[in-house]
């Protein structure tokens, strides 16, 4: 495990056989040393306890040595592993894989990670809280950035692994209080069920990897101020505006990922991040839209042909009538014609003769093109639409988020210049 790097020290020069090379840091529950392995030729990551509260009881060391026995069983390539336990002048400790490598909190506090970076931490984040929970029924309490350990650099990610399970708990466990009275979960990342220890689940470790999201693609955390004020904003759902250099419908995934109500997050943490992936997902360019071509000759061909003139014809009186009667024949002819075609279907069978005789060419329905709308967020289906020359009427009634039908179907005419959607 790799945390922040502190000068050496010689205040535990050995812990349980191990031989300490240095201090590495310090967190919540203890202090983390750099140590070399007793029998094999590799350094690892000791984490001692602190000495106050210390486990003074049988109760709560036998409690200790359990949970680590939870932690030894994830075996998953984004989790540190867990490799040794034991006590140090009654101190638990744990020695565990040593990552050389920075946390994702670190990064993050330099600024914003680029989109696809950030989704790739947040996709083997989320692998690897997904396997605790489906195979071991175990639920981390404190994802967050600091507690992401990363292999490379800021641009590019070699390897990325989940740190500080000492907290986990399995789902038949109460929540809230580790056994040495720690309260868990950190202020502005854990869901609000874990900090008024109303007993959690997968869902809470989703809401903490969604707050991990947010302050890596924006470079803040969703919520910060006292533990009441952020209680208070995470019952609320006020959650900041994100930068408008995010797509917009990255609001609208963080948002269900942060609902106060667990019922309404997403399903696993994969799913958020999926949902995640398909909001940054660059949109494609809009290809232009094509003139239209004017049919009839070209002006040079229209140049070329010779012009003919002839003298003009004289009628008689009675030819001028007769032309006149031919011109109204004609006339009522056509308008018979253009009401049988402006007729429907069964009206046109009906006037052309022949009962049940098909018409010898339907005509073309008139009207843009309706786009697919559906996936899109209210004003991003409207500014589509207005592309296509359509107008966009939101039926009442529906739901606030995206778009989860429409009506024509994609791909088809609107001769009204209308499509109707349904949010969900």
């Amino acid at each position: 495990m790799a945390v922040r790097t502190d000068p050496p020290t010689t205040v535990l020069p050995r812990i349980g056989g191990y031989t300490v090379v240095r201090r590495l840091g310090s967190g919540g529950m203890g202090e983390v040393y750099l140590a070399r392995h007793p029998r094999l030729p590799r350094l690892d990551a000791v984490k001692v306890l602190r000495a106050q509260p210390a486990p003074s009881t049988p109760e709560t060391l036998a409690r200790f040595h359990q949970e680590a026995g939870i932690l030894a069983r994830l075996t998953h390539p984004n989790i540190v592993e867990v490799y040794d336990r034991g006590e140090a002048d009654g101190r638990p400790w744990i020695a565990m894989e040593y990552v050389a490598g920075v946390s994702a909190g670190e990064i993050s506090r330099r600024g914003p990670l680029p989109p696809a970076v950030a989704l790739t931490v947040l996709r083997a984040v989320a692998s690897a809280l997904d396997y605790a929970w489906t195979r071991h029924r175990v639920v981390h309490r404190d994802v967050k950035p600091d507690n992401v350990l990363l292999v490379g650099d800021g641009h590019s990610i070699a390897q990325v692994k989940v740190a500080d399970f000492g907290i986990a708990k399995t789902i038949d466990r109460p929540a809230g209080i580790t056994a040495f009275g720690m309260t868990v979960g950190t202020v502005g990342y854990a869901a609000p069920e874990v900090l008024t220890a109303e007993g959690c689940d997968h869902r809470s470790d989703q809401y903490s990897l969604a707050a991990t999201a947010h302050t890596l693609l924006t470079g803040a955390p969703p919520f910060r101020g006292a533990r009441t004020a952020v209680l208070a904003a995470q019952l609320a759902e006020a959650i900041p505006p994100l930068p408008r250099t995010l797509p917009p419908r990255t609001a609208a995934v963080l948002h269900r990922g942060l609902a106060a109500d667990p019922a309404a997050r997403y399903p696993s943490s994969g799913a958020l991040v999926a949902d995640l992936v398909r909001a940054l997902a660059p949109r494609p360019a809009t290809p232009p839209r094509p003139v239209p071509r004017t049919v009839g000759a070209s002006p040079a061909a229209t140049a070329r042909k010779p012009v003919q003139r002839t003298a003009p014809v004289r009628r008689s009186r009675r030819g001028r009538r007769l032309a006149l009667a031919g011109a109204v024949c004609a006339a009522a002819g056509a308008a018979l014609v253009g009401l049988a075609v402006a007729a429907p279907p069964e009206s046109r069978t009906a006037t052309s003769g022949g009962a049940g005789a098909p018409s010898s060419a339907a005509p073309v329905p008139a009207g843009p093109t309706v786009p697919d709308l559906r996936g899109l967020l209210p004003e991003e289906a409207a500014e589509r639409a207005a592309e296509a020359d359509l107008s966009l009427r939101v039926q009442a009634g529906t739901g606030s988020g995206v778009v989860v039908g429409q009506s024509p179907e994609p791909g088809v005419r609107a001769p009204g210049g209308e499509v109707d959607v349904w949010l969900g």
